[in-house]
């Protein structure tokens, strides 16, 4: 992390809707600690996931970029919580109708049916299944 410290006060100060495209303007500047620490920020915010979908799935996948620091794009704390995931199970996520590929999904069924029930119109309840190591 060279240079940790001056990427983390140059976002500090920026609002909302500046963050996601001064990471476009510095990633490839980034090391990968950072790039992945950062973009983890700005996708905890959700402001702009649906407008941007293409560019966060080519950033999260971006094939320059060592996948096994995906790790930072969890906090510390979020870091923690996945070590006691299972490897492997079922997850569920509660979207409106049509927004059905987004980040947020959940190891509650409970929880995507609240969420589900929460919007106005037709929402869905979709069931996947994962693997800790994808």
């Amino acid at each position: 992390m060279s240079n940790s410290k001056d990427w983390e006060r140059t976002f500090l100060w920026l609002s909302v809707w500046e963050k996601f495209p001064k990471f476009l303007e510095i990633h490839e500047e980034l090391e990968d600690d950072d790039y992945f620490s950062i973009l983890g920020d700005i996708l905890h915010m959700g402001t702009y996931y649906s407008d941007y979908e293409i560019e966060f799935d080519y950033l999260l996948n971006n094939p320059d970029r060592d996948m096994n620091n995906r790790i930072h794009l969890m906090d510390e704390e979020e870091q923690k919580i996945f070590k006691l995931i299972p490897e492997r199970g079922t997850i569920y996520r509660g979207a409106k109708d049509g927004m059905e590929y987004g980040f947020s999904w959940t190891l509650e069924q409970e929880k995507a049916e609240w969420f589900a029930k929460g919007y106005p119109g037709d929402a869905v309840l979709l069931k996947g299944q994962f693997q800790k190591d994808d």
